[in-house]
This record gives structure tokens, sequence and C-alpha cells, in this order.
């Protein structure tokens, strides 16, 4: 740390999300032994927070996208289970709405990796205005049911939605999303086409004969975007489709008024 301390405009909640992420992906491929570093600067008005490893590291071709959801490093079998690699994604989201940076780097594989936080420094937090509540998204706060057999997959689609400000539920088979749309009125729901028993088709021709449900936008979450495939879904009464992976760009569109 530096000798004097260094004061940033941000939520402490959500940098602890995010710093709590970035520590955690350093230890998963950082193997037993190495070492991690936290370092803290100041230079030309802008707080830098470093994280940086010695561990597997990430080829160039990873560092360009290592923030795209879903992308993580190889695995082999000694090294410890990961997840979806979805934390990333979610962290720059957190950082990006509060108005900071998030950068990694890497020399290549095996050399370790780097991640740097970045905020514009308060230059007189004594005399500092309080800021403006930020809103997380520019959309009204709405109801979204992400229906999804892949547990794994919704629940990263539920957290993505989640930093936009979106309240949001997630369900596993056709015939719980049916129960759930009557019960809780959700705004959006964002259905898989590749369910079990009671496929995405199925639950959205149902849906559509419910007036209660008539204002509710329907948006297929799909592997498939073939002409044929967008007029099926437009027949079964989808609203409009989104191909999987779903990134924080397609949410927005969806979710804005």
């Amino acid at each position: 740390m530096p000798d004097q301390p260094l004061y940033i405009d941000v939520d402490p909640t959500r940098i602890t999300q995010t710093l709590s992420n970035i520590l955690g992906n350093a230890t998963k491929y950082t193997h037993d032994g190495g070492n991690i570093w936290v370092r803290a600067s100041a230079d030309d008005g802008l707080m830098s927070l470093v994280v940086a490893d010695n561990g597997v590291g990430m080829p160039p071709e990873l560092v360009a996208r290592v923030f795209d959801v879903f992308v993580q490093g190889d695995r082999g079998l000694d090294r410890r289970e990961g997840g979806l690699g979805v934390g990333l994604t979610i962290a720059k989201r957190l950082v990006d709405l509060q108005g900071g940076t998030l950068t990694a780097a890497s020399e290549g594989s095996g050399l370790g990796s780097r991640f740097i936080l970045g905020f514009p420094l308060l230059q007189n937090p004594q005399l500092a205005a309080p800021a403006p509540p930020r809103s997380r998204s520019t959309s009204t706060p709405q109801r979204v049911l992400v229906v999804d057999d892949n547990r794994d997959a919704a629940e990263a689609l539920a957290a993505l939605i989640g930093t936009l400000g979106h309240d949001v539920q997630v369900l596993d088979t056709g015939s719980e999303a049916l129960d759930m749309s009557v019960e809780w009125q959700p705004d959006v729901m964002l259905l898989d086409i590749g369910l079990p028993g009671m496929d995405g088709f199925e639950v959205a021709r149902r849906l559509r004969t419910m007036p209660e449900l008539k204002n509710m936008c329907l948006i297929a979450c799909t592997g498939y975007g073939s002409d044929d495939d967008v007029r099926l879904m437009t027949e079964a009464g989808f609203d409009g489709h989104l191909i999987k992976p779903v990134g924080v760009a397609d949410l927005e569109r969806i979710l804005l008024d």
C-alpha cells in the first residue's frame, strides 16, 4: 500500500464482491506453493489496484476474451474444479457500473496473470459532495424468469441480470414455468427451447393462451438461429430470441423499456 490513503467513490459491497471474485480466480489458477500479490498505487489522478499471481497464466487469445461469458482456461485432471467462468464477467460489469475499469494481462501460459482495477481518485475527500445515486441499469427494474434445465447456465444468466438491477428467479422445467408465471407474473421470461419433457415451444404455446400473461415479453434462449428456427419460435408465440451464450449487451437490449 502507498504511504498515504487513497480515496475513491465506490459502493463498498460491490467492490468487495469484485475483489473476492478476482482473488478467488487467482487462487483457482495458482498452483499450491505459488504466490499472489495485491498492490495499490496512485498515478495521474487514478487509483490502481493490481492482483497478480505466478500461476498458470493465459495465452493472448484468452486474455482478449477473459471477460466474456463462459470463458475460462484449460484445466488438467490435477486442477481444482472451476465454475462456468462467469465470475469475471460479473466483476467487470460491477466495476463498469461504478465508472471504473477492469483489465487483464498475462505474458503467456505458465507466466501468471494480472488483473488491474482502476478508479478516479478523490482529491479532496473531506470536501467532496455526496455523489448522486447510481442506477445499475437504464431500465425500470423488472421481474425476469429464467427457465433452463442447465442449472449452472441458468444461475449464471440470472447473476448477470441481477447486476443490471432486476428481480430474477430461476426454474428448471416447463411445467414449473407455467405455474410460476401465473403466480409471480413476470415481465420477461427467458425460456430455453431444449427442455426435458415439455419443450420450450410447447411452453410458449400454453403461455400464450393465458390472458393474464398477455403483456409478458417471451424470449427464446437457444443455440440455434436459422430462418426456420426463427419462424418456429415466432409461430409458437415468442417475441424474440437470444443465441447462447447470452451477453450483457443482449440482456440490456431486451430489458430496456
